[in-house]
């Protein structure tokens, strides 16, 4: 059921109302001190606060990377002034409290105060979920300095009683402003200034992690690792630089040592408060990522259920139904991807998690569930077509890319739609509709092509059909589904049909295909062989075919096909047994009538005939 985008101003102005008086009521100033009363809300506790001069209430979020928004809050600072355009700055993924890794919005909020200190330059996420809670995270939270919580009292320390560590916090919360105006060299500089000063340990491993910062996103990568590692001398159990060092090195391509870091991490686990759980649970996803890219199946599954032990989360989920799919049980993939569209229903990134649902159902051969998660897929797209013709207006090159993503998703489910759907000429023009967008051209894959392909030969147009497979074959030159489907358009009869599917042969034990098996390419083989009337060249790759699966009754067919034009009777009524038990009764019609011919041909007249008039009605 779609929720209708509107905003409840009346329940906006209660809450105005209410934390007016939050903010005379709930901040009280002490010697070196600021405290704030938290008010209790079910297990966790809100405070008061502006963001540009805007009054709301914020769960104090510890565990939360950002500030949180919801779009209907945005959606209301946006059209009331509290926010402009320019305060947008792209798209991130993050996690939340309940441990769920989300796609957002980001802006840079001008300033944000809290108990009476004003911080510029917050980065926040904006989620797509009208419904989420407004949360103070980390961004807001380190530039406020040493805080401690004391029941439902949070206290501000003001650096009065820090001394030596004074300027240190100074300059520690400057910096986050220098990062957020990318003003590296500034950041780097107080950083290293702060460092020159600090004492407290804990502070030190602080700045050497905000130093790390400071050096990746200014592409001074190595010197960003040590400073890593400097912090976590200072301050071993400083679970946020152990977690950040992974994902540098992981971003870095340095996989192993990546690897090396989320493992020594995980090892610190049981010696470390649990603060943040989310973070714990993205560890073991990064983990499990890894051992997935190294064909370590068992390991990756067993990682990412750890995660989802921690915290239930649409990653890990994800992950998992990539872990299923690659080894095709398709079953296990599609529930997993459910489970991960389910927990966040109105999730953007969910134009790609439909996709990904549909190939799964569609190779587990349950076409209506299929086409039912890939229809979804473009309903999500057209719902949130305003934003992505937004984001192909911005200058800025990594927001066009990550929307165009997703359109290359909805693209991909459109084509599979014709596919299925046999509505080829509306999937046609929606592609083309698709790609007058530039960078469109750029991310097309292998299986775009094929479906685009497909959809043209359902149009009875070979010849376009045709083209679109050699220029794809042209650009993925390896590529085993081009070349299969290649294959399917040329007759039955034809040698070159058997040329291209040796070729195939040659990447049997090197690339996986995806819309196919070996086991058929040998099947197509001999079923050419057979047309070609050379039964002879077709019998060991039929063989081959039923060796390697078993399950195809097309197969099957085949085999018993070829056997009755070589006079194997025996051999073919056997084949054609096989056949029958098959789920898939396309072909029983052939099967009975081979099979009723070689039981004629072996004496058996009456027992044949049953068979001829068997497959006389079907």
């Amino acid at each position: 059921m779609c929720r209708k985008k509107s905003f409840n101003v009346l329940t906006l102005h209660k809450r105005m109302l209410i934390l007016s008086f939050m903010l005379i009521q709930g901040v009280v100033s002490a010697l070196g001190q600021i405290v704030i009363e938290m008010t209790p809300q079910g297990k966790v506790y809100s405070l008061p606060g502006k963001v540009n001069g805007l009054e709301l209430n914020f769960i104090f979020d510890t565990g939360a990377s950002d500030v949180y928004l919801s779009m209907t809050e945005a959606i209301f600072m946006l059209k009331n002034g509290y926010l402009t355009k320019n305060d947008f700055t792209g798209v991130s993924y993050s996690q939340i409290a309940n441990g769920d890794i989300v796609e957002n919005t980001t802006v840079v909020l001008r300033e944000v105060e809290i108990g009476g200190i004003k911080l510029p330059n917050v980065t926040a996420s904006i989620s797509h979920n009208l419904d989420a809670p407004l949360l103070l995270g980390q961004s807001a939270i380190q530039k406020l300095g040493p805080i401690q919580l004391d029941g439902n009292r949070l206290i501000i320390q003001n650096g009065k009683d820090f001394k030596s560590d004074k300027q240190a916090w100074e300059l520690y919360n400057k910096s986050f402003q220098d990062i957020e105006a990318e003003d590296y060299e500034t950041a780097i500089l107080n950083l290293t200034k702060a460092l020159e000063c600090a004492i407290d340990k804990k502070l030190r491993s602080l700045l050497y992690g905000e130093l790390a910062t400071a050096y990746y996103r200014s592409n001074k990568k190595e010197l960003a690792i040590e400073c890593c590692h400097k912090g976590l001398g200072e301050n071993p159990m400083n679970e946020q630089l152990g977690y950040n060092l992974g994902v540098y090195l992981y971003e870095m391509g340095e996989i192993r040592q990546a690897e090396k870091a989320f493992n020594q991490q995980i090892s610190k686990f049981e010696n470390i408060v649990p603060n943040n759980k989310n973070m714990r649970a993205a560890t073991y996803s990064y983990l499990a990522e890894i051992q997935y890219n190294n064909g370590e199946y068992i390991n990756a599954e067993t990682n990412y259920q750890k995660s989802l032990n921690i915290s239930a989360n649409s990653a890990a989920y994800l992950g998992l139904g990539d872990v299923f799919s690659t080894q095709k049980q398709y079953i296990k993939a599609a529930e997993n991807y459910e489970k991960g569209i389910a927990y966040e229903p109105d999730r953007l990134s969910n134009i790609k998690r439909y996709n990904q649902l549909g190939l799964a159902y569609f190779y587990a051969e349950q076409y209506e569930k299929a086409y039912n998660a890939f229809l979804n897929c473009t309903i999500a797209m057209k719902k949130n077509k305003e934003l992505f013709d937004f984001a192909m207006q911005s200058n800025d090159k990594d927001v066009q890319n990550t929307y165009a993503d997703f359109m290359l998703y909805s693209m991909n489910s459109t084509l599979w739609l014709a596919r299925l759907a046999q509505t080829p000429q509306e999937c046609i023009t929606n592609y083309n509709s698709i790609m007058q967008i530039p960078p469109m051209k750029e991310v097309l894959q292998p299986q775009d092509f094929v479906n685009l392909a497909t959809a043209y030969r359902h149009l009875q147009n070979t010849d376009k059909a045709q083209a679109i497979l050699e220029e794809a074959d042209s650009l993925f030159s390896n590529d085993v589904d081009v070349k299969f489907s290649l294959s399917l358009l040329l007759p039955d009869n034809d040698y070159q049909r058997i040329e291209i599917l040796t070729e195939i042969l040659k990447y049997e034990y090197q690339v996986q295909p995806r819309t196919f098996d070996y086991a058929t390419v040998y099947n197509n083989i001999a079923w050419t062989y057979c047309c070609l009337t050379q039964y002879e060249k077709g019998l060991p790759f039929a063989e081959k075919s039923v060796a390697l699966n078993s399950e195809h009754g097309y197969s099957w067919e085949t085999l018993g096909e070829i056997y009755f034009f070589l006079r194997r009777y025996e051999d073919c009524i056997e084949a054609m047994n096989k056949c029958l038990s098959c789920q898939t009764k396309e072909y029983y019609k052939s099967a009975l009538t081979f099979r009723g011919k070689a039981l004629i041909e072996l004496g058996k007249k009456k027992e044949g005939k049953k068979d001829l008039e068997d497959a006389s009605k079907l």
